[in-house]
């Protein structure tokens, strides 16, 4: 099946790149059908992103919300302050590279290499 599908990708882009595919798609894009599908495309895709961004809301204020109440808990009565732990930082960590491999084992030679 992914054979069937190269051959399909290759063979348009072929049929694309020559002089007459290109003037074959801009008459069918052209067509009524073409211009009434692009159009339920493009209503499909910004419902979906406003879909999204509304869950990505819903859920950042859910993750604010939980976050409050555990400093509150975590807070003294006799204190209005919020005391954050020791270790505690400020805002979303940054992914840490992963550690070179080492060379050891492998005899390198560094100073002769100019």
């Amino acid at each position: 099946m992914r054979l069937f599908w190269a051959g399909l990708i290759f063979g348009a882009g072929y049929a694309l790149g020559r002089p007459e595919g290109r003037a074959k798609l801009a008459e069918l894009s052209k067509r009524p059908e073409v211009t009434q599908l692009r159009q339920r495309a493009v209503s499909t895709v910004s419902s979906g992103a406003k879909t999204g961004q509304q869950q990505l809301a819903n859920a950042a204020h859910t993750v604010k919300d939980k976050a409050s109440e555990k400093l509150t808990s975590k807070t003294t009565s006799s204190s209005d302050t919020v005391v954050q732990p020791a270790g505690a930082r400020r805002g979303l960590r940054l992914p840490r590279p992963s550690p070179r491999r080492s060379t050891a084992g492998f005899d390198v030679d560094r100073s002769s290499a100019a």
